[in-house]
């Protein structure tokens, strides 16, 4: 069961939505955050289970399954308030 976005404590998660959203790479995200682009490939995926965003069981033909599965992270950020500049959904 998704988690839902006002639940979550942690000003890091919205933080890292926030600059998904924005479309920034992993690595982008650890260089402004101050950590290594795998710790953020971590975090994503925990974020992605958190979202509920489903896994490789959906992934496209051609598509790695993380690459998909961040992808729509991406999407879930913006359309729950994460894309407008903020650290708080809106």
């Amino acid at each position: 069961m998704p988690c839902p976005p006002e639940e979550w404590p942690g000003t890091r998660e919205r933080i890292v939505l926030r600059l998904l959203a924005a479309g920034l790479s992993n690595a982008e995200i650890g260089k402004r955050m101050g950590f290594e682009g795998s710790t953020v490939n971590r975090w994503v995926q925990q974020l992605a289970d958190r979202a509920g965003v489903p896994g490789a069981e959906v992934a496209r033909p051609g598509v790695g399954s993380t690459g998909w599965r961040r992808v729509r992270l991406a999407v879930w950020a913006a359309q729950n308030g994460f894309a407008d500049g903020d650290e708080t959904p809106g």
